[in-house]
């Protein structure tokens, strides 16, 4: 019998045995025993090549692929011991299995097999209102197909039991769970799962349909660049983060099971997760507990070697093998005694610590392990901007005082972080306008009176008008049409990596390739006022008369993260922007009330929110460095720029007057918050110049002609602390 042979059976016979191979139980009579792990994998690979001599290397490589190292002469001869008590064999008097001497072992009894009746499902066909399109991939227990949920006209991805487990109710307890377990996660870097159903007497997983590569197809062609993985990883966790606030364990994280998309990182599959104990029921406890090993090999914890419960540190060990993975390349596992690569060096003792043998000696939770990345990106950033300045200002003064410097700049970015809190703000605080020359930015479509929006890298500049929305580059050349959209078109916005463009049009969000394509529908949402894309994918983007809304980038539905406080005044919320690390924001809170429109910080990951300061208009921070840098907004026809420490969420000193006057500064509909026509990111800033009368304005300060942009290039280099 082949290893083929047992897709769709149901009962192997041998001997007085029946072996059922969805329920991994033996039978013998009235007798019932369920087998674990290894002797399972063991016993099935004897009955697939009955008479013939199993190797102890074909055992090996079934029980722990891809080199795991594991001490494998014990793990084999205990596996073996374990399956010979189930059967009441011997090894000095085999009955069944016979072992041969430093080869491997042998079935001796004769085989039969019983074939299943499930039903199997392939492409092409119909199973319930889904028309199956092509097969995506096959588990342990599952099958994938993409398919086009009729119903609702969209592409999904449906997750049918494999058909040789159909009828085994605890491979449909599990399966089942798997589908609770993962439509309890409602987070930007987990797949969603949308319903659960009926196909055929099969229960299916409906979830959005991934459009990417595995994270393992992407490791085959090596290591990654430290600037690629980080943001990965960070991704990552950010989505065990999730899973531990809801209690849930992955326990199969590999990355076999983590998808890249254009929007970002997906964990896939939890197939093997569990909640911990305290949040599951002694049923559910059972179905997880079934097999003493769970997970595979190459990425699970000691612990889990050991037969000790999971519990979220396992998967941060995980995490780490991934990682260093990522760095290193190499197998997993082939870290022990391995350094990473010298440009990743500041990340050998965040790893290191997620790898300790003791989950006591690990990061005790993703939230922890997620921060230490973050202060390790930040750094990663913060470096190359200050190195070259720093060293030429303190050429001058000698070693000495370079040490001096060095250590005190390294004490003020080691300070740990405080809890959420606006403070007062500090007097040694000094800036002043700009040095930087403006340049003009000539040819812009005369009609383009939308709002503006630089790219992240301050190179491309998008804008609206006509209801078409146009990229051009800061450089000059002509505006280049994105999108036609017939005069609904409101503010587009960019993701991080600059690749796409989200806007609003006709009551609905969308987003659009940024050299053009074909626009994406994520949603219904009211309002032609930009949002904010984050780093893990989620848009925040605030509605007429209400809230802040989070979508996913890469479709599902929406959910409300803020909502205005009547008792303060206020009519809506809007203007959002992630701050770094992508959980925080900033963003407006128009009001009614006399002066009571203010700038907050919120955060997805609760409904907490600090009060930063009042403002008449929306608010952009952009980092200098570190977590300091500026709040540049609009006050009485000026864009002003305001000190500001997105540690502690505190601004320091005064605001000064950055550049102006400045076309626009209308009232945004239901809130009174002012929305003038400029963008600005750490490179660049660009406004349209006000067209009042010279009468009106300071001699100092001319008119543009209609449809010019100001651009100046880097501005902050006559701001100072």
């Amino acid at each position: 019998m082949s290893s083929k042979s047992f897709r769709g059976v149901r009962l192997v016979q041998f001997g007085e045995f029946e072996f059922d191979v969805r329920a991994g139980e033996l039978r013998r009579g009235q007798e019932k025993v369920r087998l674990q792990e290894q002797p399972y994998r063991i016993l099935t690979m004897l009955l697939e090549r009955p008479g013939e001599v199993v190797l102890r290397e074909e055992i090996c490589k079934r029980l722990w692929p891809n080199g795991t190292v594991v001490e494998v002469s014990h793990g084999i001869n205990a596996a073996v011991l374990r399956l010979r008590e189930a059967l009441g064999d011997s090894a000095a008097e085999p009955r069944f299995i016979e072992t041969v001497a430093r080869r491997g072992y042998r079935l001796l009894a004769p085989v039969g097999v019983e074939r299943s009746e499930a039903p199997a499902f392939s492409a092409g066909q119909m199973a319930s209102h889904f028309r199956l399109e092509e097969m995506l991939g096959r588990g342990g227990m599952g099958v994938v197909y993409r398919a086009e949920d009729l119903t609702l006209n969209r592409l999904v991805a449906v997750k049918f039991l494999a058909p040789e487990m159909a009828g085994d109710p605890l491979a449909v307890s599990r399966f089942r769970r798997e589908a609770r377990t993962a439509s309890a996660l409602n987070h930007p870097n987990i797949c969603t799962v949308y319903a659960v159903e009926e196909c055929s007497g099969q229960p299916v997983i409906v979830m959005e349909l991934l459009e990417g590569r595995t994270l393992e197809s992407i490791l085959a062609e090596g290591p990654l660049p430290v600037e690629k993985a980080l943001p990965m990883a960070l991704q990552m966790v950010a989505a065990l983060e999730a899973a531990q606030r809801k209690g849930i364990v992955h326990r199969d994280l590999k990355p076999g099971n983590v998808m890249v998309t254009p929007f970002g990182v997906k964990v896939l599959d939890f197939g093997l997760a569990k909640q911990t104990v305290t949040t599951q029921s002694s049923s559910a406890r059972r179905v997880s507990g079934a097999a003493s090993l769970v997970g595979t090999p190459n990425y699970m914890a000691p612990e889990l070697f050991q037969g000790r419960e999971a519990d979220g540190r396992s998967d941060l060990y995980s995490f780490g093998l991934m990682l260093f993975e990522m760095l290193a390349g190499g197998p997993s596992g082939a870290h022990l005694g391995r350094a990473l690569p010298a440009a990743a060096a500041d990340l050998e003792p965040v790893i290191r610590r997620a790898l300790q043998a003791n989950p006591e000696e690990r990061w005790q939770s993703a939230g922890d392990l997620k921060a230490a990345l973050e202060c390790a990106a930040a750094a990663r950033t913060l470096h190359p901007a200050i190195r070259r300045p720093f060293a030429e200002r303190m050429a001058p003064f000698g070693a000495a005082a370079a040490v001096v410097a060095v250590i005190a700049f390294w004490i003020w970015n080691s300070a740990p972080m405080r809890p959420m809190a606006a403070r007062q703000a500090s007097p040694r605080t000094s800036v002043q306008p700009p040095a930087a020359p403006a340049v003009r930015l000539p040819g812009m479509k005369p009609e383009a009176s939308g709002r503006l929006n630089l790219s992240p890298d301050g190179r491309l500049l998008a804008f609206a008008a006509g209801g078409e929305i146009y990229v051009r580059t800061i450089a000059g050349g002509e505006s280049r049409l994105v999108v036609s959209e017939g005069g609904t078109a409101g503010t587009p916005f960019w993701s991080p990596d600059g690749r796409w463009l989200a806007y609003t049009k006709g009551g609905g969000l969308y987003t659009v390739a940024a050299k053009g394509g074909t626009p994406r529908r994520l949603g219904g949402v009211n309002t032609n006022i930009a949002g904010t894309w984050g780093p893990d994918g989620t848009i925040l983007i605030g509605e007429v008369r209400g809230g802040l809304l989070a979508f996913s980038s890469t479709g599902g539905p929406s959910r409300r993260v803020t909502t205005p406080d009547a008792n303060r005044g206020e009519t809506r919320h809007l203007l959002p922007q992630f701050l770094p690390g992508g959980r925080a924001f900033l963003y407006t809170a128009g009001s009614d009330q006399p002066d009571g429109s203010a700038l907050y910080a919120g955060s997805l990951d609760s409904n907490s929110r600090v009060r930063i300061m009042a403002v008449g208009s929306g608010a952009t921070f952009v980092v200098r460095s570190g977590s300091k840098g500026y709040l540049v907004f609009h006050r009485d026809g000026y864009l002003m720029a305001q000190p500001f420490d997105a540690g502690p969420l505190r601004t320091e000193g005064g605001a000064v007057r950055l550049a102006g006057p400045v076309n626009g500064a209308t009232a945004a509909a239901a809130s009174g918050i002012g929305i003038a026509e400029a963008s600005v990111t750490a490179s660049t800033l660009v406004y349209r110049p006000a067209t009042l009368s010279r009468r009106i304005l300071p001699a100092a300060f001319s008119a543009g002609a209609r449809g010019d942009v100001v651009v100046v290039k880097d501005w902050m280099d006559g701001l100072r602390f």
